[in-house]
């Protein structure tokens, strides 16, 4: 699975909470059950240790989590699930204390760390790994990993240190340069949206606009859902869960192509 990275001792530590959230920067969502199976049959993989949290009232969430557990029992398999807290009336189901500790006890079974987690909480056991010869590979999307994690991983040498961002797989990269005046910013497209762009006419992109704009100012929810929205539903997979400033910018590049 991971052959690039030419180590025969590998450890995987995945945070599903944060991976779970990158679908909707993605554009689609790995299967979790064949991620699990194929790291526990590959012998290259020598620890293989999932995080999450769930919420003890959600039948289906719990029985998930059951379900993981029951299938994917092996010697070199861990999975650790905590109940949701409710503080300040949100839910919070942070495991990178865990992780990090697992981590930090686990480094003799492997000389490889491949960790699917953006969280800034990790620069510090990456640094204390690197210290001990571990070679480190971080897996994550364009906005949900940390800046301070990006920024030292920017200053380790590849063969050490790098960065996958399973972002740029299945994307196409614009500059706003002739979009937003003095702009060197670039905005990035899913290949799917992309493609559909390249093929609608100036009514469905003036339609898409228009749906662009209600959902950025969250008024989505007060008017029935646009024909080419219903008729292509990766457009609202895909688009919804940008943050503010990419909607913004979006929006910007779709008033450019009808001009």
């Amino acid at each position: 699975m991971f052959n690039f990275l030419d180590s025969s001792r590998i450890g995987v530590y995945l945070d599903y909470s944060n991976m779970h959230y990158t679908k909707y920067t993605l554009g689609w969502e790995y299967n979790l059950f064949d991620f699990l199976k194929a790291c526990i049959n590959d012998n290259h993989i020598t620890r293989i240790a999932l995080y999450g949290a769930y919420d003890p009232k959600n039948i289906a969430q719990f029985n998930r989590t059951k379900k993981i557990k029951q299938n994917f029992s092996h010697p070199k398999s861990y999975f650790f699930f905590k109940k949701l807290e409710i503080k300040g009336g949100k839910n919070k189901g942070n495991v990178d204390t865990e992780m990090g500790f697992d981590i930090a006890q686990d480094h003799e079974l492997w000389d490889t760390l491949v960790l699917f987690s953006g969280d800034g909480d990790f620069l510090y056991p990456i640094q204390k790994l690197l210290q001990q010869e571990k070679t480190i590979l971080v897996v994550s999307t364009k906005g949900h990993i940390a800046k301070e994690l990006i920024d030292f991983i920017n200053t380790q040498p590849d063969s050490k240190c790098r960065y996958l961002d399973l972002h740029k797989n299945n994307q196409i990269t614009l500059p706003l340069k002739a979009i937003l005046k003095d702009s060197s910013r670039s905005i990035c497209l899913h290949s799917t949206l992309y493609q559909w762009i390249q093929n609608a006419d100036k009514e469905a992109i003036k339609e898409l606009k228009i749906w662009m704009e209600l959902a950025l100012h969250h008024q989505i929810g007060n008017h029935p859902i646009p024909k080419i929205v219903s008729e292509n539903s990766f457009l609202k997979r895909i688009l919804l869960h940008r943050q503010q400033e990419e909607k913004i910018a979006f929006i910007s590049y779709l008033s450019e192509l009808l001009e």
